[in-house]
């Protein structure tokens, strides 16, 4: 809808000047005169106001549109808190899936598909023979310009199996999420020389994983893996 909005001041004006010039054809008068052009002008202004009005009355879209500062929300999430050490402080219904594995060695290496975001990772002296594996969501957001919708509902889920000491992740496939609307409507863009759209994604969830504290942990380094500040 917002799309034909756009087009329509641009119908109108071609449908005009086709008018003035079939009108000439007919009346064999001089071609349109500054006069009628001013009026041309000012009418297609006119129909502009109207259109970019017009737009605001129009449905809006579902997305769950955010103004959140998320320098801010970054800085007090989830993961910052469990970073710092605070992992106990998170209410556990923010804990979207937890799960427990026993250890048969004193090995641990990583194995990831289809995710490619956050470990942290807290060395626990309490921790024998056995992992502990929590898997935390705060909020993920997609930003196209100075708009901030959040995608928390498109996010494809994950799972996390272990054998012989080897930790899996596995993501269920990926999501292209599309936001409509994210180009400045005709009737601002004509004026602008140029524009910066500014797609861009941002959120925070991960993998909190408690481990016996003189663990061997291998390849951490070809994950996003951090370890907790002591």
């Amino acid at each position: 809808m917002m799309a034909l909005v756009s087009l329509l001041p641009i119908v109108i004006v071609i449908g005009i000047i086709i008018f003035f010039v079939l009108l000439n054809k007919r009346f064999q008068v001089k071609p349109v005169t500054f006069r009628k052009s001013k009026w041309i002008i000012i009418g297609y202004v006119s129909i502009l106001l109207v259109a970019a009005i017009g737009s605001l009355f129009l449905p809006s879209t579902k997305a769950k549109v955010v103004d959140n500062n998320l320098d801010e929300d970054w800085e007090n999430s989830y993961y910052q808190q469990a970073l710092n050490g605070n992992f106990s402080s998170i209410d556990s219904k923010e804990i979207k899936k937890s799960w427990e594995f026993p250890l048969t060695g004193n090995t641990l290496s990583f194995d990831s598909s289809n995710y490619e975001e956050a470990f942290i990772i807290e060395r626990n002296s309490d921790l024998k023979d056995k992992v502990e594996v929590y898997y935390i969501e705060n909020w993920h957001v997609m930003e196209a310009g100075s708009v901030k919708v959040d995608i928390s509902d498109y996010i494809p889920d994950v799972n996390i199996t272990m054998d012989q000491n080897v930790l899996r992740v596995i993501g269920k496939g990926t999501t292209n999420v599309k936001i409509a609307y994210s180009d400045p409507e005709f009737t601002t863009a004509q004026f602008l020389s140029e524009y910066d759209l500014g797609n861009g994604y941002t959120g925070s969830r991960f993998f909190y994983i408690r481990v016996p504290e003189n663990l061997n942990i291998e390849n951490a380094n070809e994950i996003l893996a951090e370890e907790v500040n002591n």
